[in-house]
């Protein structure tokens, strides 16, 4: 029987939407640049992840998201404030939605399980979000960011600052998430049962599988009562 789920919360819990993607069409159309919104972005993604991987100690994602666009405006030649710019990406993180049926979902979770979060995030946005959406479901206690953790998925770290904080062994929980490589081969590298929420049927079977599938958040429910 398990005691607990730990949710991601972007793309699980909270709709991103196109909000990154206008928020580079914005910064590129201040500078009247003919790049593509879409691979500019892809590119300031694959830097973002580079670091997080890769940084000596631990950086913000705040300082990680400049760092990674002030390189991109070098190599494409923009000679703007890449320090100013990047609040426009960041004003984009702090007003978004929970999947419509996230909310009721949780509601009922909760008279079961501990619900937990854990996100690669910094504490600011995700606290702006669920006060956004007037969310107060998670103890406080049992929200773990990668700023609180001081680092990020899928290094085992972040998973076992987790368990440890709240006396949790590996059999007790489940890890719901839509990322295969944060969500799922991160915390199956403890063991952890995983659940993977692909909302748009795109998961096709590879070295990463998940221990289950649903489309929507509310499948956990029935899923939970027959595991």
């Amino acid at each position: 029987m398990y005691k607990s789920i730990i949710f991601d919360v972007y793309g699980t819990l909270i709709s991103t939407g196109d909000a990154s993607i206008r928020a580079v069409k914005k910064i590129l159309n201040k500078y009247e640049k003919d790049i593509i919104s879409e691979v500019f972005y892809r590119k300031w993604k694959e830097k973002n992840n580079h670091y997080k991987r890769n940084c000596n100690g631990f950086m913000l994602e705040k300082d990680i998201f400049e760092k990674s666009l002030g390189e991109l405006y070098n190599e494409y030649g923009i000679f703007g404030d890449y320090h100013k710019d990047v609040n426009i990406m960041l004003g984009t993180m702090k007003n978004r939605y929970f999947f419509p049926e996230v909310v009721d979902t949780l509601h009922i979770l909760q008279s079961k399980y501990n619900l937990i979060i854990g996100s690669t995030t910094d504490d600011e946005p995700l606290f702006q979000n669920l006060k956004f959406n007037n969310v107060d479901i998670f103890n406080s206690e049992h929200i773990f960011t990668s700023e609180r953790l001081k680092c990020y998925k899928p290094v085992k770290a972040f998973y076992e600052g987790i368990l440890q904080q709240c006396n949790l062994k590996t059999d007790e929980v489940v890890f719901v998430g839509d990322s295969l490589v944060d969500d799922v081969w991160g915390p199956k590298q403890l063991g952890i049962c995983t659940v993977l929420i692909d909302r748009n049927n795109l998961y096709k079977k590879n070295k990463i599988r998940p221990n289950y599938i649903i489309n929507k958040l509310s499948d956990l429910t029935g899923l939970l009562e027959n595991i």
